[in-house]
């Protein structure tokens, strides 16, 4: 499902049903500030991904980071797609790309969210990327 760049809050209630129920509570759970419920949507061993670092894996390590780095910071889903994982012959996991915004205190930015869900729809992986251009990173900087 694809929504305009600048949703009317009308496209985002639908997204918001769009969403596998686990990617919507990661969402609703970070804006929130409750971290270790984000968490909880990771299986065991899941793994989040921020820009720049390394993974971050299992569900302590993941509300411990998601406390100390995403205070503050506001999630805006926009676009949904479903991710082909035939790739991976994996039949067990079912991938979504999130293609939104973040805003901190200081500045917003676009960004993607690559989520894989196992089965049991717990989150296994969240890769969170940039989608600022070089120059634009620079100029948050300053």
């Amino acid at each position: 499902m694809a929504l305009s760049s600048a949703p009317a809050s009308d496209d985002l209630a639908v997204l918001e049903t769009a969403l596998p129920d686990p990617v919507r509570r990661y969402f609703e759970t970070a804006n929130r500030g409750e971290f270790d419920q984000t968490a909880a949507l990771f299986a065991a061993d899941g793994q989040l991904v921020p820009p720049f670092e390394q993974s971050i894996v299992g569900r302590d390590a993941i509300a411990q980071y998601l406390s100390a780095e995403a205070a503050g910071m506001s999630f805006n889903p926009m676009q949904l797609e479903d991710r082909d994982l035939a790739e991976s012959d994996d039949t067990t996991s079912q991938g979504y790309l999130v293609r939104g915004k973040v805003k901190t205190s200081l500045f917003t930015v676009n960004v993607a969210w690559e989520f894989t869900l196992n089965r049991a729809q717990e989150i296994l992986f969240v890769k969170v990327k940039l989608l600022a251009k070089l120059n634009e990173l620079l100029k948050l900087k300053s």
